[in-house]
């Protein structure tokens, strides 16, 4: 029964997968403050999100900025904890390439960017059908 209810109505949908989005991006950072893989830079605007999204009130503002802010500021701690180096390989046609192996801090941050913009993506779906409708109203009237 949910499944058509979300099929008929793209709005509906569009809500429902930002929630799953949020619920997959506050379980990430709530590991990563936990572990204390989070920068203390980040902390502050993290458990504000992790609230927002526990209380259930991350559609109230639809602030994406915030969640942009908070992606921008992993971005040096992620490249921080990522190494890279040269790899010798004889059967390589230019002698070899560059790996890079990030530490395991590294990749739990890299696991909170990517739900971070997955966040960003499902929010900015809500935000534009909620935009849509309003016009639409607006021109019906």
């Amino acid at each position: 029964m949910g499944d058509i209810l979300l099929a008929r109505d793209p709005f509906r949908l569009a809500i429902y997968q930002a929630l799953r989005a949020a619920e997959s991006a506050g379980k990430a950072l709530t590991q990563a403050a936990n572990s204390n893989d989070l920068p203390s830079e980040c902390r502050r605007d993290a458990l504000g999100l992790i609230r927002e999204i526990d209380a259930g009130t991350i559609f109230g503002a639809i602030d994406i900025t915030l969640v942009r802010n908070l992606l921008d500021g992993l971005q040096e701690p992620i490249r921080r904890a990522t190494r890279s180096h040269y790899v010798h390989d004889e059967h390589d046609m230019s002698g070899g390439h560059y790996e890079a192996v990030a530490s395991s801090q590294g990749v739990e941050l890299m696991i909170v960017r990517s739900r971070l913009e997955e966040l960003i993506e499902a929010l900015s779906v809500v935000r534009c059908l909620l935009r849509a409708e309003q016009i639409a109203d607006e021109l019906r009237s």
